[in-house]
């Protein structure tokens, strides 16, 4: 795979959108634990404290990021120009860690 495909404006925007979807799905999940545990270390509660508002609005306004990140996935892998298997494994990859933290996250004892 060359350098210019994970350069690629569309590359990149489709792996922010997979790391943002699997950070904020996390931190949504672990909000409770980490607002007691972690000093805080949470997007949901870095939010809240950047917009000064409660960790609830915050967590809402989280999730409408998440669920509009997630409508716009599809096509923001469907915007990457073709760049044969390497970049199928590449594209498929971000999508299975978005879909493997979500599966993990339910199944795992961490998360009530």
């Amino acid at each position: 795979m060359t350098e210019s495909f994970y350069r690629h404006p569309a590359v990149r925007a489709f792996s922010q959108a997979g790391n943002d979807l699997l950070s904020w799905f996390n931190d949504l999940l672990s909000l409770e634990r980490d607002a007691a545990t972690s000093g805080g270390h949470n997007l949901v509660l870095a939010l809240a404290a950047e917009r000064h508002v409660p960790p609830e609005e915050a967590a809402a306004a989280a999730r409408e990021r998440w669920h509009r990140t997630m409508r716009e996935f599809p096509a923001l892998r469907a915007a990457v120009p073709p760049h044969g298997a390497a970049g199928r494994r590449y594209l498929d990859g971000v999508e299975f860690a978005v879909r493997g933290t979500m599966d993990w996250s339910y199944e795992s004892a961490r998360y009530n």
